[in-house]
């Protein structure tokens, strides 16, 4: 089986969107925490790691079981960066609205809704 991406006008809009979501979150995200004190390294880090992924993985061709890990590595970084920033609702939450809208695009439609 073969990645789910299709690379039309409508999935790369959303792409777009997708990038610029994280972009705005990482900027925002890591202005917060350098002026709280708050481990701003660590996040950037991770943030750029979730940006690597979101960028590479998708574009590789797999047998299905990737995509899961690819998901499953991301949620974890998601998980990781929500507790960073110490505020009743974290910045680095939004980043689920970008995870779930590429599992909708990765995976077949039963398991992706």
């Amino acid at each position: 089986m073969t990645s789910h991406y299709h690379p039309r006008r409508e999935t790369l809009l959303l792409f777009l969107v997708a990038y610029l979501t994280w972009g705005g979150v990482t900027l925002l995200g890591l202005s917060l925490l350098r002026q709280t004190g708050g481990p701003w390294k660590l996040a950037a880090g991770l943030l750029l790691l979730f940006g690597l992924l979101m960028v590479l993985v998708p574009r590789l061709r797999d047998d299905g079981r990737r995509s899961h890990l690819y998901l499953a590595v991301q949620a974890a970084l998601v998980t990781i960066l929500i507790p960073l920033h110490a505020a009743p609702l974290s910045v680095f939450a939004i980043l689920n609205f970008i995870l779930s809208g590429q599992a909708m695009l990765m995976l077949p439609l039963g398991r992706g809704l």
